[in-house]
């Protein structure tokens, strides 16, 4: 989509004592004919317009607009738009991941999809300095999503409001209060006084739908036709990206099944240690009775031959019979008396 950025004053030229509103509008080259349909991105306090090829968000009740490497934001679905530097986009429409920008700039490829975008790297180090970790927060603690703009459904085509007009309407039907600093400073320097010629003419206005259906037939079949052609193209992008992830889904899946093979494998390969381990100490409890029995048989051996030498060397002597006298002891023969006189002498 060409950008063409045109400066547009929001004074009305023909209300000249009125005072001139304090912002600048913007003709981006973005056409929204009728209100879109909004879907809450999951876990985000912000809506996104997946029936759209643009890349719209509503967050904290104002409309945030990514087109090219600029962001806009208003407070009507169709502008007109106020250009928003890098320092002042909210954190949390940054930290929306990749995948619900329906037409993501060039710069984003190769990002990945479930994470937001690397406007670290993008905006550079004087961007990074003063918003760190700001892809960080509790989301326990996020805010909770403003309630959607749809009084603005019946206001479409012709019937779209004009800027002052927007303002009126806005203040009539839209009672929330936004919760983001940023976001409130820029509703507040929006909300300048509204001349009394802008709010009669916005006042009184009531546009019935099935009368504008009526009067616009074949505007509203092109606008649904064209609704048709974004749907279709948003599916087919979906398509495209479910199939690009499958290779990585697969590759992951992969590398888990080889991961678990390997670690069935040094678990089996434990087991098996274990059970050798296991069976080295039983072979060598074996091992050791075995022994324990081989020694207390040669002991008992040993005392065997023992008590065998014993019975050899020491042979028992027969009782004397009864019926066999007992022998005499013989008496000592007596010595000469040559011999006791010369050992007397030798005394």
């Amino acid at each position: 989509m060409r950008l063409s950025i045109l400066v547009v004053s929001m004074a009305l030229a023909a209300m000249p004592a009125a005072p001139a509103l304090a912002q600048v509008s913007l003709s981006i080259g973005v056409n929204i004919p009728m209100y879109p349909d909004f879907a809450q991105v999951p876990d985000y306090p912000v809506y996104y317009t997946p029936g759209l090829a643009n890349n719209l968000f509503y967050y904290d009740g104002m409309y945030w607009l990514l087109e090219g490497d600029s962001w806009y934001a208003s407070t009507w679905y169709n502008g007109p738009w106020q250009s928003v530097d890098a320092q002042g986009v909210p954190l949390f429409v940054l930290r929306v991941p990749v995948r619900y920008y329906r037409s993501p700039p060039a710069y984003f490829r190769g990002w990945q999809g479930d994470a937001p975008p690397r406007w670290d790297d993008h905006w550079g180090p004087d961007w990074s300095q003063h918003h760190r970790g700001w892809d960080q927060w509790n989301r326990h603690d996020a805010p909770r999503p403003a309630p959607l703009p749809t009084y603005q459904r019946q206001y479409s085509g012709a019937r779209y409001p004009q800027a002052e007009q927007q303002l009126v309407i806005r203040q009539q039907n839209d009672k929330y209060q936004p919760h983001d600093a940023a976001v409130r400073q820029r509703l507040q320097q929006a909300a300048q006084p509204v001349p009394a010629q802008a709010r009669q003419a916005a006042a009184p206005q009531q546009p019935d739908q099935q009368h504008a259906q009526r009067e616009h037939p074949p505007q509203r079949e092109q606008q649904q036709k064209q609704q048709q052609q974004q749907q279709a193209q948003q599916e087919k992008q979906t398509q495209q990206e479910q199939q690009q992830k499958q290779p990585a889904q697969q590759q992951v899946q992969h590398e888990q099944q080889q991961k678990q093979q390997q670690q069935a494998q040094q678990q089996k390969q434990a087991q098996q240690e274990q059970q050798q381990k296991q069976q080295g100490q039983q072979l060598a409890q074996h091992e050791q009775q075995q022994n324990q029995q081989q020694q207390a048989q040669q002991n008992k051996a040993q005392r065997q031959e023992q008590e065998q030498h014993a019975a050899v060397r020491e042979p028992e002597r027969p009782a004397p019979s009864a019926h066999e006298p007992a022998k005499e002891a013989k008496p000592a023969p007596e010595r000469n008396k040559a011999d006791q006189s010369s050992e007397d002498n030798r005394k």
